[in-house]
């Protein structure tokens, strides 16, 4: 397994794999409730939208959106000669973007008409991950080396560029109450980031090796990272306490923070699929 998402209601857990086929599991039985064929490709990210009608997932024939409950294609962007690594819905609904070994794709989406426009940049230059701010105006992208940078979808431009404290990065997150921008980095620590005066505002250490993942809790007080070696690390923003957990035989590809805020899912490599319950503070 290489993405997970949860549907915005928490009852279902969706998880893609190195094959053709993305599974939707119930969280009550854990059984599988929805199994799309969406075609070849090496990775498959997905995001839901926001009302949990549909999902988008990229394979190596380009985004394809499908309708939760029917499974009906009802939208496709086309193709892309690199790997797709990252896509995320905004808030508000209206857009989709995702990124590749190509640079970044920005959608705007219809419930009604589907994919209305297509806008690409950051053209041949591998982009790893991206995420949307609260308000659904800005993005925030990693590219392979150096740079995260933030870009106005409302006026298509870039405004700001934060230069990584490490050279090497795969994965950000914009917190969800606006504050912070994380940057997973190769050397295991997080950055973060103050998103309006592209500030190094903190750095949360504890582990060594690249950070495949971050997310953040509803609330925005903590922050899990999933790592290259099966651990998972979980942050406290404010104090930087910070717990390991280790479950997993292979790489945690992705980990995804419950929309309620009690559990955390994760996806490693040696194809197995946890669900951790969160008990007690850190």
């Amino acid at each position: 397994m290489v993405n997970v998402a949860w549907h915005p209601s928490g009852k279902y857990l969706a998880c893609s794999s190195f094959g053709r086929f993305v599974c939707v599991f119930d969280i009550s039985s854990f059984m599988i409730v929805k199994h799309f064929r969406v075609g070849p490709g090496a990775m498959f990210p997905l995001s839901w939208s926001p009302d949990g009608h549909f999902f988008a997932v990229c394979t190596a024939c380009g985004l394809v959106v499908l309708d939760f409950e029917t499974g009906r294609h009802v939208g496709g962007s086309g193709s892309s000669s690199e790997n797709t690594y990252d896509v995320a819905w905004s808030p508000d609904g209206n857009r989709i973007v995702y990124v590749t070994g190509e640079g970044v794709y920005l959608i705007v989406w219809s419930d009604e008409n589907g994919i209305v426009h297509k806008e690409h940049f950051e053209d041949l230059c591998p982009v790893y991950s991206v995420s949307w701010s609260p308000d659904s105006r800005y993005i925030v992208y990693g590219l392979r080396f150096v740079f995260v940078r933030l870009y106005d979808v409302e006026s298509s431009r870039l405004v700001k560029e934060f230069e990584r404290f490490n050279n090497f990065g795969v994965c950000v997150s914009w917190s969800p109450d606006g504050r912070f921008v994380a940057d997973g980095v190769g050397s295991g620590s997080i950055g973060l980031w103050d998103p309006l005066s592209g500030k190094l505002v903190k750095v949360l250490s504890g582990h060594f090796g690249p950070a495949y993942s971050v997310s953040w809790s509803p609330d925005s007080h903590f922050l899990v990272a999933g790592f290259g070696d099966g651990t998972m690390v979980i942050w406290d923003i404010d104090s930087g306490d910070f717990i390991k957990v280790h479950g997993h035989g292979g790489p945690v590809y992705d980990v995804a923070w419950s929309p309620d805020g009690h559990y955390i899912a994760s996806v490693s490599r040696d194809g197995s699929i946890a669900i951790w319950e969160l008990i007690t503070g850190l």
